[in-house]
């Protein structure tokens, strides 16, 4: 996660918040009453495109006129995709 953070930094994106933070109620056929968060990645912005940064995904997605008009998911451990993504579409 730091890696992929700081690869975007360093790549023209900038902070741009947080996704909002939910808790909700999980019950499992082993678990009943677990509490599972949900939300609370770091966002990031440069121009066009935006990416939201998790312990065990990444998204980066362009938005125009508000509309998101491209989206790819990685597993957040995958630094050479995510490098190879943002280098062919954004730079």
């Amino acid at each position: 996660m730091d890696k992929v953070i700081q690869f975007l930094l360093e790549n023209g994106f900038v902070e741009d918040g947080q996704t909002k933070l939910a808790l909700h109620g999980v019950e499992t056929a082993k678990e009943q009453g677990r509490i599972a968060v949900i939300g609370g990645r770091a966002r990031f912005r440069n121009l066009d495109w935006f990416a939201t940064v998790g312990k065990r995904t990444t998204c980066i997605y362009k938005k125009v006129n508000g509309e998101i008009i491209e989206m790819e998911n990685f597993n957040s451990r995958d630094l050479n995709k995510i490098t190879e993504f943002v280098i062919s579409k954004i730079q």
